[in-house]
C-alpha cells in the first residue's frame, strides 16, 4: 500500500489569509446581480402570466355577459378553458 494513486497533501495554509484580489471582487458582483436580475425577471414573468390568465377568464365572462349569443358562448368559453388546465 506504499504506491498511493493520490499526491500529497498541499501545505497547511492556515498560518496566513489568502487575500482576494479587486477582480475577483468585481466578478462576484457581477454574478450575484445576474442572479437577483435573472429572479426578478422571472419573478414579474409570473405575476404577467398569472394577470394575462386572470384578463382571459373575465374577458370570456365579459363575452357571455355583452353579448348572449351561441358563437359568444362558445368564444367565452373557449377563453376561459384556455386559461384553467
Amino acid at each position: 500500500m506504499e504506491n498511493l494513486l493520490y499526491p500529497t497533501s498541499p501545505a497547511d495554509r492556515t498560518s496566513g489569509k489568502l487575500t482576494v484580489s479587486p477582480a475577483f471582487r468585481q466578478q462576484v458582483s457581477k454574478v450575484m446581480g445576474s442572479i437577483l436580475l435573472f429572479i426578478t425577471v422571472y419573478l414579474l414573468l409570473v405575476l404577467a402570466a398569472i394577470g394575462l390568465a386572470i384578463a382571459c377568464f373575465y374577458g370570456g365572462i365579459w363575452i357571455i355577459i355583452a353579448m348572449p349569443r351561441f358563437i359568444t358562448l362558445l368564444i367565452g368559453i373557449g377563453l376561459m378553458e384556455w386559461v384553467s388546465p
